[in-house]
């Protein structure tokens, strides 16, 4: 009994090899030994001895769908080809710094801003490092002029990320009230920032933002002759 014949009674993969059955004649002429196998779904295929002995084939046809989905399937974060939000934000970091077209490349990639070596390529080390997102929260950096890397980024709050933007600059903002008696003045007060404390009692005198104009009464105003 040759080696072909031992094949009878086989399994590879969903395959379970039948018998021999007849050669298959190539268009250069070769002659290519093949095989009546059973797939586990109740199909019958011929199979060539070299696709059944490397694992090119191993179903008819039926398992094409699930080993599609497994191939394309590495980390899970896009089930049904909807990203989870740390997927969605490491494909928003990498778009900001790299994306020439991305709407925010000038005030990152543009700017200079990087990923580091370990995230730039792996979603898996980004999620690694940065865990679950929690809700209500994105992707901030601690130094906004710093990298996208491990000891810089975090996940914070839109009040957060407001607090800690950068050129953020404090100013004095300028009201005009009116008396009941036509005379008017000026009040200053601080913005509501979070900010505000480090303008008070800390030397800090920021300018402002309108400067009053001289007021004049109607009587002094000039009228047209």
């Amino acid at each position: 009994m040759t080696a072909l014949t031992q094949l009878a009674g086989q399994r590879f993969a969903c395959f379970l090899v039948l018998r021999r059955a007849p050669d298959l004649v190539q268009r250069n002429g070769r002659r290519r030994t093949a095989w009546h196998c059973l797939c586990d779904c109740g199909a019958e295929r011929v199979v060539r001895t070299e696709h059944l002995v490397s694992g090119r084939s191993q179903s008819c046809g039926c398992r094409k769908p699930e080993m599609c989905r497994a191939a394309n399937v590495t980390h899970g974060h896009i089930p049904n080809r909807r990203p989870t939000p740390e997927y969605q934000s490491w494909r928003g970091m990498k778009g900001r710094c790299l994306d020439l077209k991305h709407i925010g490349f000038a005030r990152y990639g543009g700017r200079g801003i990087k990923i580091c070596e370990r995230w730039i390529n792996s979603f898996e080390a980004f999620l690694a490092d940065m865990g679950p997102r929690p809700a209500g929260t994105s992707l901030d950096r601690i130094d906004a002029d710093s990298n996208y890397e491990p000891g810089n980024c975090r996940w914070a709050t839109h009040h957060e990320q407001r607090v800690n933007r950068r050129g953020k600059k404090c100013a004095l903002l300028v009201q005009t009230r009116w008396h009941s008696d036509n005379s008017r003045y000026v009040s200053t007060r601080y913005p509501s920032t979070p900010r505000r404390s480090q303008c008070r009692g800390q030397g800090f005198d920021p300018p402002l933002l309108h400067q009053p104009k001289p007021w004049k009464s109607k009587q002094s105003r000039s009228c047209p002759v």
